[in-house]
């Protein structure tokens, strides 16, 4: 037992430091805060009756600010129509920094007459992500608000017949959701903006509502992948400040060759490069800004509105969210064209390499000439679209092998801006820049390190990181940067760059300096062949070592980050094995023992994993037929290539949580029983009859009751408290007796016992606390002290019960939050995930409060409740995975098997 504790002991405090690492392991939050120029004002939009007896609730509001919201009074509206979606609790008034932000950059640009109208839905904070039984009534409601939205533009010349949406969380997929609607015509949508959505299912699948609304709408989209190819589709997570929804989760289900559809971390945005929590991603003033400017290069001069070419729609996108060249996106930017009618003279540079110091800095800088005379260029192509934007720099490579047809590069520093600028040019051979580096192995531990040192004079070099493509590496690297004499220099630019998605992450530097950077990744590469990189935008004439070390705790964050939701299933595992345990000592010893023991016996990792993971990779085969791989519904594929040390540690997780929850779920019901043997708490004795008394029937039907017209979660709460009282009552009794053994009188030796033997049985006492024979006078008779072996054995079996039923108790609880905070709204829930599940348990949980041992020992069917908890959990970790709902029926089941075994 001892050297059980230190296993569980050591598991929870690596669980702990996982949990840590995930929460609050990545960079303090760098975004700026976008402020209102002038009070905030949301004017309601008068919506019909029909709308808010359908919808309760909820609302439809127009964002404004001063004036534009006084103009806006009157609904003589005149802008671009866009639609914010808020998510899980979302307020709609979320929308405000988009909105002032947008306002502001209409006023700069009031000679175009751009500006957008914004408006955003009241969804009354709803849990969405906890409860999926809204997810539809929600698309409805918005469909209904486009509609709206749409007539309010009719006394315009040119009304628009279409809007953009901006969904935050789960705003994201109901905007994806509105596809799915009956008669819903797809060409009112031009543009869906999706903001830490996760599309590829829910976060934590707590009822089937929100499993089948995600699987519907990916079917949806993947089936119809060539019908929505012209919906343009843009998804942004928030990196690894972001715990609630990771940026894996936030890649768009779609074909890889669908181009209108785009996924990317805000770490890899130009000008962002910061990541944002859940909630400052739609106030993080660097995206914000960003967003805005690709809404008005979006913005189409003929139709006053926003541009139906989805060609057009991809490409402003990419570049504003990708590439960011700092320069004016045109539609004639490949056309060769000649320079003004002065002549502008070159001078020719033959060196490697060239530095020069321009007065001026331009946005049309490099040149491709296709034709020159003697000194001046007459005929070239701009190739400042393919610059990319770094913190301090503007960087450009080209390849030479492109350009056959030229014969000079152009750099130019001819423009109107007055800000002095330094251009670095140089030539070189790109295998020189390049080196491989062998990460080290994640079993390593820290302890070996892989390190280069890079003394070439070149200004960027790349570092391929062999073998780091999966989710489950993170490393620390460590850049040292010296200089052979002190100058002033330009930073450093680091970037930690994935070839297979836009998750970049980009690190400014000094020089000389020391920096770390924790490399980890959002997603895994299907490709084994490919791997991170490492690029340095270095100074010339420095010298920089690159050490790579494998970092032990952000690997446990890793893994929580992307199993942590599972952990429910490895528990509810634990607690089956646990009874099964339980139900062991049952047979062999006609006692049962302390779930502690149970769980140290019985809850071993080697009798579950080796058969589920043959089973996971059958499955990874696609050997079964396609109607039976449906019943565990993608996203699989992660659980899939999980390896067995993985499912290792998660199952130790889980029996650590197990062990520690026992514990103190054990001490605190000793410490509520201290006051209660002092008024000398009734002996509360276990009948062997399982039948239920009147009083227990009729808090049944109370508890039916408030199943069908209120919210069956309140039942199940109330169930578990009853029984919870029932152990109260049973520990109570044990310590009363044991108090009372205390004060008794010791029976006298082996050959004196004829002396006090009376016509009842005789006492025996095998408790380890109470190891002396004693009587307890009773009136006219003696107890038995077998009575406190009795509830001793009840009490353990009725923890183990109770710590069962605590499960889909847990599991349904949001139901019941998100019913009590909608309670003003309505009084019933509907639909209600689990009110068949909670008739079915209100009723067990009546036998099970008047089940006993005695009872059990005598059953048909005790061995078979052993003997088939280990393929139950089996089957729990398989079909469980993504369907954390799905626990609760393999509990009830061992529930309701046990209230047979009680009854057969």
């Amino acid at each position: 037992m001892k050297l059980a504790t230190v296993i569980y002991a050591s598991t929870v405090v690596l669980l702990l430091i996982g949990i840590r690492e995930m929460f609050f392991g990545f960079e303090d939050n760098q975004c700026s805060m976008t402020y209102m120029f002038e009070y905030p004002e949301y004017q309601r939009i008068k919506l019909s009756k029909r709308i808010l007896s359908r919808f309760p609730g909820y609302g439809l509001y127009l964002y404004g600010e001063g004036l534009y919201a006084k103009e806006n009074r009157k609904m003589k509206l005149s802008g671009v129509p866009v639609l914010f979606l808020p998510g899980n609790a979302g307020s709609y008034k979320q929308a405000r920094s988009l909105g002032s932000v947008a306002l502001r950059k209409a006023e700069k640009n009031i000679d175009d007459k751009i500006h957008l109208d914004f408006f955003t839905v009241d969804f009354k904070e709803e849990l969405v992500a906890l409860y999926g039984g809204s997810l539809k009534r929600q698309t409805h409601f918005v469909h209904e608000c486009i509609k709206i939205i749409l007539k309010l533009y009719k006394g315009q010349a040119s009304p628009p017949n279409s809007i953009a949406i901006i969904g935050h969380s789960m705003g994201g997929i109901i905007a994806r959701a509105l596809f799915l609607l009956p008669k819903f015509n797809p060409n009112i949508i031009n543009l869906i903006i999706t903001q830490a959505t996760p599309h590829q299912g829910p976060v934590l699948p707590l009822d089937s509502y929100i499993t089948d609304f995600y699987r519907s709408v990916n079917n949806y989209w993947m089936d119809h992948a060539v019908e929505l190819q012209n919906v343009t589709v843009l998804s942004i997570g928030g990196g690894f400040r972001d715990y609630q929804v990771r940026s894996g989760f936030t890649v768009l289900p779609c074909p890889a060759d669908d181009l209108n559809k785009l996924s990317l971390v805000s770490t890899a945005v130009p000008r962002t490069w910061v990541s944002t929590d859940h909630l400052s991603i739609v106030w993080c003033k660097e995206l914000v800004l960003v967003t805005i400017r690709a809404f008005f290069d979006l913005h189409d001069s003929n139709t006053k509105q926003i541009t139906s070419d989805p060609k057009k729609k991809i490409l402003v996108l990419r570049h504003h969210f990708i590439k960011n060249p700092v320069k004016v996106l045109s539609d004639e930017e490949n056309n060769p064209f000649t320079f003004a009618a002065s002549p502008y003279i070159w001078t020719e540079v033959y060196s490697s390499r060239l530095n020069y110091t321009s007065p001026k800095e331009t946005s049309s800088w490099v040149f491709a000439c296709l034709a020159s005379n003697g000194s001046t260029c007459l005929e070239v192509i701009d190739l400042s679209l393919e610059t990319e934007l770094l913190p301090f720099y503007k960087v450009i490579t080209l390849k030479l092998d492109d350009y056959p047809f030229i014969s000079h590069f152009v750099v130019s520093a001819s423009t109107f801006y007055s800000k002095e600028i330094i251009v670095n040019c140089e030539f070189f051979q790109e295998d020189l820049r390049a080196l491989s580096l062998s990460v080290p192995h994640v079993l390593s531990l820290g302890l070996s390190v892989s390190e280069v040192v890079l003394n070439s004079t070149g200004l960027i070099h790349r570092i391929f990181l062999q073998e780091f493509n999966q989710v489950h590496q993170a490393f620390k690297i460590q850049i040292e940067s010296k200089c052979r004499h002190f100058q002033e220099r330009m930073p450093s630019v680091y970037r930690f760059r994935v070839p297979w998605f836009h998750e970049d992450t980009v690190v400014a530097a000094s020089v000389p300096s020391q920096t770390e950077i924790f490399a980890k990744l959002h997603t895994g590469s299907s490709d084994n062949a490919s791997s991170a990189s490492l690029q340095l935008f270095i100074s010339s004439k420095c010298s920089y070592k690159v050490t790579v070390q494998v970092s032990l705790f952000q690997i446990l964050g890793q893994i929580m980050r992307f199993h942590g939701s599972v952990l429910p299933v490895y528990i509810a595992v634990n607690l089956l094995l646990v009874y099964e345990g339980q139900m062991n000592f049952l047979i062999k010893t006609g006692h049962t023992v302390s779930p502690v023991k149970a769980l140290v016996a019985s809850a071993n990792p080697y009798k579950v994993l080796p058969v589920v993971s043959v089973i996971l990779y059958i499955l990874r085969m696609n050997w079964l037929p396609e109607e039976l791989l449906t019943v565990y519904h993608s996203p699989l594929k992660e659980q899939f290539q999980v390896s067995l040390l993985v499912h290792l540690l998660m199952f130790l997780f889980g029996s650590g949580i197990v062990y520690c929850s026992i514990t103190l779920f054990s001490l605190t019901v000793r410490l509520l029983t201290i006051p209660l043997t002092v008024i000398h708490w009734p002996v509360s004795k276990t009948s062997g009859k399982e039948f239920v008394s009147y009083g227990q029937a009729i808090w049944i039907a109370l508890l039916l009751v408030i199943c069908w017209t209120t919210c069956a979660a309140l039942a199940l709460i109330i169930t578990y408290g009853i029984s919870f009282y029932k152990v109260i009552g049973l520990q109570t009794s044990e310590r009363t007796l044991k108090n009372v053994l205390n004060l008794a009188p010791k029976l006298p030796p082996k050959n004196d016992l004829s002396s006090v033997k009376n016509e009842n049985e005789e006492l025996r006492v095998s408790d380890d606390e109470c190891n002396s024979k004693s009587v307890i006078p009773n009136g006219n008779s003696l107890v038995s002290v077998s009575t406190l072996e009795e509830i001793h054995d009840n009490l353990q079996l009725h923890m183990e019960l109770l710590t069962l039923l605590a499960v889909p108790v847990l599991l349904n609880a949001p139901s019941f939050v998100y019913w009590l905070k909608n309670l003003r709204y309505t009084f019933c829930l509907d639909p209600d995930p689990c009110w068949l599940l909670s008739i079915i348990l209100v009723i067990c949980a009546a036998f099970l409060r008047k089940s006993s041992v005695e009872s059990i020992q005598k059953s048909k069917l005790l061995k078979v409740s052993s003997r088939i908890q280990l393929p139950l959990a089996m089957a729990m970790l398989i079909f469980s995975m993504n369907h954390l709902y799905r626990i609760s029926y393999f509990i009830t089941f061992t529930l309701g098997l046990h209230v047979l075994s009680g009854l057969i």
